[in-house]
């Protein structure tokens, strides 16, 4: 594991605990507790049928405890967005966006304590694998429609209700979006699928449902890797000529607070989140 300093660009390195024994395999990692232990997200590799389990590994690599499977009893075609994955440590529950039977858009719920899974099905039928993520008590899922529109879907975990879907406008057309929360507020980031390295923000109105871009990257961008949100800041990870940089902009005045080099050797294709 990896930890960068975004207003230095300075890393450390962590080893990880091998899990292979426990047939595991890294499915995300959630949060960071109390006593500075990483919290993972890990899914069963060897099963007939999904599960999920959370494992405990400390600051220094070492495996702590884990809780108990959570089986989810579907198979083949069922598609979980990893990067959909957030963790609410008050009811010691997971959200994750995904697909149920292959078309069906869902919001799966995975409760810790009480080892229980149950869905959220927003009706929506579709073969784009929806996005999602976690603002304080409300979980948003943002769909990719058949006709070519984005929808986004409100549910209220404390309630176990849905809000009125909303109809997604603004976003720019051949880009990967995903959702992302934030600062009380919902965020797209929109990765071009025609030139590489191309990325913008936008915000949606969470009213109206127009996007309103924030953030774009500049042109001498090469390749855009990682990216996550904090507060109001937005950390890209790029490729400018042969070099790596963080990039944080603060999205409240969309002006780029820290852009700084990344000089020690690193995986950059791994995946990458802010950990609270």
């Amino acid at each position: 594991m990896t930890v960068f300093n975004v207003s230095s660009g300075d890393l450390t390195t962590t080893p990880m605990p091998t899990i292979n024994s426990k047939k595991l395999s890294i499915f995300q990692i959630l949060t960071i507790d109390s006593d500075n232990n990483f919290l993972i997200l890990c899914i069963s590799l060897y099963t007939q049928q999904n599960a999920f389990e959370i494992i405990t590994v400390s600051s220094s690599g070492e495996y702590l405890n884990s809780t108990e499977l959570i089986n989810i009893g579907y198979g083949s075609e069922t598609f979980y967005n990893s990067e959909s994955a957030y963790y609410d440590a008050e009811f010691n529950t997971v959200y994750i966006a995904g697909q149920l039977d292959l078309y069906s858009e869902v919001i799966f719920i995975l409760n810790f304590s009480w080892l229980k899974f149950s869905f959220v099905n927003t009706t929506t039928m579709n073969v784009h694998l929806a996005t999602g993520c976690l603002n304080s008590e409300t979980y948003y899922l943002m769909d990719l429609t058949n006709s070519g529109n984005y929808t986004l879907d409100t549910y209220d975990i404390i309630k176990k209700s849905k809000l009125p879907r909303l109809s997604v406008v603004g976003l720019p057309q051949n880009t990967n979006c995903d959702a992302l929360c934030s600062n009380n507020q919902i965020y797209v980031a929109a990765s071009s699928l025609v030139t590489q390295g191309e990325l913008s923000v936008l915000q949606i109105d969470l009213k109206t449902g127009e996007a309103s871009k924030i953030y774009e990257s500049s042109a001498d961008v090469i390749s855009s890797y990682n990216y996550w949100v904090y507060e109001n800041y937005f950390t890209q990870m790029v490729k400018i000529k042969s070099k790596f940089y963080l990039i944080t902009v603060d999205l409240n005045t969309s002006v780029i607070v820290y852009q700084v080099e990344i000089t020690k050797l690193f995986d950059v294709h791994s995946k990458a989140s802010y950990l609270k």
